[in-house]
């Protein structure tokens, strides 16, 4: 069946009884709705929303994996569901598992392909994992000029400013713990290229799924090529969220050098994935063409 008809008889139970509840879990009160979210109170009188396109995800999910009915809610992150898995597995109840059919992704037969499609479950995960790259490349590019990029005017007045070497450090922290999402392992790491090679392969995650196996086996290779590097850089982090304070402005200039090729290998990873999944072009990669204006803090140097 259609998975907007599911989401309607959801909709439709919940409205009814007024609540949803499964024996030994959470329950949730019925609110509201509107035209993209149902309205739900926690037992501790929290009010949240919960997006209809988020309960279509779940219900896809009950549909490639039958199993899942008779797991518990956090079975449902793989799938991209975070913060409100209680109350969508509870939601998802109101229907009996033969109501889910035989666990094939059942085609909408306006659109020609998937509801989750729509939504892109994986091209949203890809995308947010660009955004974690390019935060941390921008981050490492303002960092190093602040290192030792600038000319030397500017690195006198780097050297002379606490403030720019906060800045300093910030970016460099930023850009540590952005990569550390990504490279390092974790069952909790959502955005690990571990985890989610691991999940393509398992087929936890639904949808169309253009990714080969060969292109999976290269970024495996890729990371466990480079699993030395990433021990290291582990290492690395670790360090700085331990010594978490002000005087860290000293962080070593090699630390820096240390993390691009770890960037570059992000880079390639990204391509290979967006460029087989959805023919995208990918940004440039991770060369350093920034230069910051210094200029208000030469002018101030001038009125002393």
């Amino acid at each position: 069946m259609n998975s907007n008809i599911l989401l309607g008889k959801i909709l439709q139970r919940f409205c009814d009884s007024g609540i949803s509840r499964v024996e030994g879990y959470n329950s949730f009160e019925y609110l509201r709705e509107t035209s993209n979210y149902v309205y739900v109170k926690r037992e501790n009188g929290q009010e949240i929303s919960i997006p209809f396109k988020k309960i279509i995800v779940g219900i896809e999910a009950f549909k490639l994996n039958p199993e899942l009915f008779n797991l518990g809610p956090s079975e449902l992150r793989p799938y991209g569901i975070t913060h409100i898995t209680s109350p969508i597995w509870s939601l998802l109840h109101l229907l009996a598992p033969e109501e889910y059919g035989n666990g094939d992704i059942l085609l909408d037969r306006t659109q020609k392909k998937s509801s989750l499609n729509i939504y892109g479950v994986l091209e949203h995960e890809l995308e947010l994992t660009w955004r974690i790259y390019e935060l941390a490349l921008k981050a490492y590019h303002h960092a190093d000029y602040l290192f030792h990029k600038g000319r030397g005017e500017e690195m006198r007045i780097v050297s002379n400013s606490m403030s720019l070497k906060f800045i300093r450090i910030v970016c460099a922290r930023t850009c540590v713990l952005e990569i550390s999402k990504l490279i390092t392992e974790g069952q909790n790491n959502h955005y690990s290229f571990w985890n989610l090679v691991n999940r393509i392969k398992n087929k936890k995650i639904v949808g169309n799924i253009n990714i080969s196996a060969n292109t999976l086996s290269e970024i495996e290779s890729s990371l466990l090529k480079n699993k030395d590097n990433i021990k290291t850089f582990k290492t690395i982090r670790d360090k700085l969220v331990a010594h978490d304070d002000f005087d860290n402005y000293h962080i070593p200039r090699p630390l820096l050098s240390d993390l691009l090729p770890l960037l570059e290998m992000t880079y390639n990873i990204l391509c290979k994935l967006c460029v087989e999944q959805y023919q995208k072009e990918c940004p440039p990669g991770p060369k350093n063409n920034v230069s910051m204006d210094l200029e208000n803090f030469l002018n101030m140097q001038k009125f002393k």
